[in-house]
C-alpha cells in the first residue's frame, strides 16, 4: 500500500472520529454545565447553614428568642443598622445557578432548607436538602423531604 493510501484511509478516519467529537460535545458541555451547577449548590446550602448559625446566635431578627430565619430574605438587610448580608443577593432571591432554594421549616429547634433543579435534567439532575446539623441531603426521583426532627429518608451527600 502506497502513502498516499494509508494517508486517505487516515484522513478519513480523523474524519469521522471529528464528526462524532462534534456531535458529543455539548453533550459533554451540558453534563459539565450541571456538574457545576451542583457543586455550587452544595456550597450555597453550606454558606445557608453557616448563615442561619450566624441569624441564630446573632438575634438578628432582634426579638429575643433564638430561633432560626424561616426564609431567604430574612438573610439579607439584617443587624442593627440592617446592612449585614449573612448570604449574597443571588441566594436571597431563591435561584441561583439553575436551581431554586427554599427554607421549608424554621425555629427555635432547626432548620431545614431545599435546593431543586429549575428544569430537572436540564440545570441538575439531583435534588438537595440540608438540616441544622449541617448534613446534605440528595435524591434523584424528586425534592428531598425531611421528618420533623430535621432527619431524611434522602441519602446523606455530607455530614
Amino acid at each position: 500500500m502506497s502513502v498516499e493510501a494509508r494517508g486517505l484511509r487516515w484522513g478519513a478516519g480523523c474524519g469521522a472520529l471529528a464528526l462524532v467529537s462534534l456531535l458529543a460535545a455539548p453533550l459533554v458541555c451540558v453534563k459539565a454545565r450541571k456538574d457545576t451547577n451542583e457543586a455550587g449548590v452544595i456550597g450555597a446550602l453550606k454558606s445557608l447553614a453557616n448563615a442561619q448559625v450566624l441569624y441564630r446566635e446573632g438575634d438578628k431578627d432582634g426579638n429575643g428568642t433564638l430561633e432560626y430565619a424561616p426564609a431567604l430574605s430574612c438573610l439579607i438587610n439584617t443587624g442593627p443598622g440592617r446592612d449585614e448580608n449573612l448570604i449574597d443577593e443571588v441566594l436571597a432571591s431563591g435561584t441561583k445557578q439553575g436551581y431554586v432554594f427554599a427554607i421549608t421549616s424554621a425555629s427555635a429547634a432547626g432548620f431545614t432548607a431545599t435546593a431543586a433543579p429549575v428544569k430537572p435534567g436540564e440545570t441538575g439532575t439531583r435534588f438537595f436538602g440540608i438540616n441544622a446539623q449541617g448534613e446534605v441531603f440528595f435524591a434523584t426521583r424528586g425534592p428531598v423531604s425531611f421528618k420533623q426532627d430535621g432527619s431524611s429518608r434522602a441519602q446523606v451527600l455530607w455530614q
